[in-house]
């Protein structure tokens, strides 16, 4: 099953806006399918330290309320 995009050459030639729509375009197909899949797979997977403000994260972006936000490690 595939549960993310990555940059390959194709990606890497394109501007950051265009890399950013492309990435939104993929996790939104599906009726968002592909963003629930990609993050049902890492909650399971993150170190449980993350697992509250990753959590934290997707909530905020599923209301449009973040674009991103970067954990920063103590």
């Amino acid at each position: 099953m595939d549960t993310g995009l990555y940059l390959d050459q194709e990606l890497l030639e394109l501007s950051q806006d265009q890399i950013d729509t492309v990435f939104a375009g993929y996790y939104e197909e599906n009726a968002n399918g592909n963003f629930y899949e990609m993050k049902k797979v890492v909650l399971a997977k993150i170190d449980e330290k993350w697992k509250e403000v990753l959590s934290d994260c997707f909530d905020l972006y599923e209301q449009g309320k973040i674009y991103s936000y970067h954990p920063i490690p103590n």
